[in-house]
This record gives C-alpha cells, sequence and structure tokens, in this order.
C-alpha cells in the first residue's frame, strides 16, 4: 500500500494526466508501450510487476524476518528510554548509511556476472518514473534490501529497521520520477522528486553509482558524472 500510494500518485500526476506535459523533464521521452523488450510488452505494467513481486516481496520477507528476531531476543534492542540522544541520532544517519550501502551494492551488480544474470533487468528501464523504482531481478532486490542486516548487529530499535526498509523502497521510487520541478495550482512551484543524478546512470550506465546524499563517493573513485564536459571522461571508462 506504500508503495501503491507513493509510486501510484507520482505516475498519476507526471505520467498518466502528463499534468506538467515534458516541462521540467529531464528528457521529452515517455515510457515505452508496445515494445517487445518488457512484459505485456509495456513499461509501465512491466515496471509495477517487478516491483510488486520481486520489490514487495524482497522488502516484506526482510521486514518480516527483522521483526521476528527482533521479538525474539535474536538481535540488540534499543530502548529510548535508555539512549534518547543515540535512537534520535540513528534515525538521522540511516539516510546517509543507506546511500553508502547503495554505491557498494550498486558496484558490485555492475561487475558482469551480476549485471549479465540480474542487474540488465533495472536498466531496461532507460527511460524511467516511478515505478522504475524497484523494477528490478530478485536477486538484486535481494542485495538493494540487505542494509537492513546493519539492525540485525547494531544496537537498534525495531522503527529504525522499518525507517531504514521504507527509505530503501520508496525513495528509490520518487527517485525515479524523472521530474526536476512539480509544478502545483497557480504557477507555484516546488523541487522536483526526481533525482538527476541518478537519471544520467540509468542514461549513460557507467556513472553516479550512489545515493544523491554520497556523491562525493564517486567523486572519489572516479564515477561522478554531473552532464557537463568537465567530467565526461567518465563515460568513456570500461565498465566496472
Amino acid at each position: 500500500m506504500l508503495l501503491f500510494i507513493i509510486a501510484g500518485i507520482l505516475h498519476l500526476h507526471f505520467y498518466t494526466r502528463k499534468s506538467q506535459d515534458v516541462r521540467y523533464k529531464y528528457n521529452d521521452k515517455w515510457l515505452r508501450k508496445n515494445h517487445p523488450g518488457f512484459l505485456f510488452r509495456n513499461q509501465t505494467w512491466d515496471n509495477i510487476f517487478w516491483s510488486l513481486i520481486s520489490g514487495c516481496g524482497v522488502w516484506s520477507a526482510f521486514e518480516i524476518v527483522t521483526f521476528w528476531m527482533f521479538a525474539n531476543g535474536y538481535v540488540p534492542y534499543l530502548e529510548f528510554r535508555s539512549q534518547p540522544l543515540y535512537f534520535i541520532l540513528l534515525f538521522l544517519a540511516i539516510p546517509l548509511i543507506r546511500d553508502f550501502h547503495f554505491y557498494l551494492v550498486h558496484r558490485l551488480l555492475h561487475c558482469p556476472l551480476l549485471y549479465k544474470s540480474a542487474h540488465y533487468l533495472h536498466h531496461k528501464n532507460t527511460r524511467i518514473g516511478p515505478w522504475s523504482g524497484l523494477s528490478m531481478h530478485p536477486i538484486e532486490n535481494l542485495l538493494y534490501f540487505t542494509g537492513v542486516l546493519l539492525h540485525w548487529f547494531l544496537l537498534s530499535h525495531p522503527l529504525h529497521a522499518i525507517f531504514h526498509l521504507q527509505h530503501a523502497g520508496l525513495s528509490a521510487a520518487i527517485g525515479h520520477t524523472e521530474f526536476e520541478v512539480l509544478e502545483m495550482n497557480y504557477g507555484t512551484k516546488f523541487p522536483g522528486p526526481g533525482s538527476y543524478y541518478h537519471y544520467l546512470h540509468h542514461r549513460h550506465f557507467e556513472c553516479n553509482y550512489g545515493g544523491s546524499l554520497t556523491m562525493i563517493v564517486d567523486k572519489w573513485f572516479g564515477t561522478f558524472y554531473d552532464g557537463t564536459d568537465g567530467t565526461i571522461e567518465v563515460l568513456s571508462r570500461k565498465k566496472v
């Protein structure tokens, strides 16, 4: 239901109703229809299928096992009243931790074996939309959601674990929206939900492996591309 609400509303506004047409869209192409490369010959239905069956399936499995382990005392359990400052700071740290984890997993997925067996499915989406976020092979979703394993060893609370999983699941849908600006009634504009940084990865494949909070990691490892000539040499390198 969470994914249906977030991805569904974004898709309805930007792609079904096309409320902004292509204004502030990173490219002027829409999701593919009548294309043999996708299930049902339709990119949207293909993406919804993989998001719900593979994405939500793996997400739910990790959540069930993690909560069962908390409930049965197999993992460290943090009480808010015992360490309130640490309890709050851990919530703030999770998005950054998750982005670092995403970089490591994403680089791994671009190794030839994993790319050909799993990650290729996600990269069929050279044009992206909200439902593209979790449209991954089960192997990729299994690796993507392993960030929650941190809470099997680190002192934390079930709320931290569910926030970690929800951040991973929902930010994928939001970041794949591909619009820089959200237009509302009467000309009101807000920063858009799309990530230009990740859009460039889907367009060029060989750059920007991390999340938007950890662009610095791509800069450290020479895989950062911002769309300008100043960093274009990254695209000529061999796939890692």
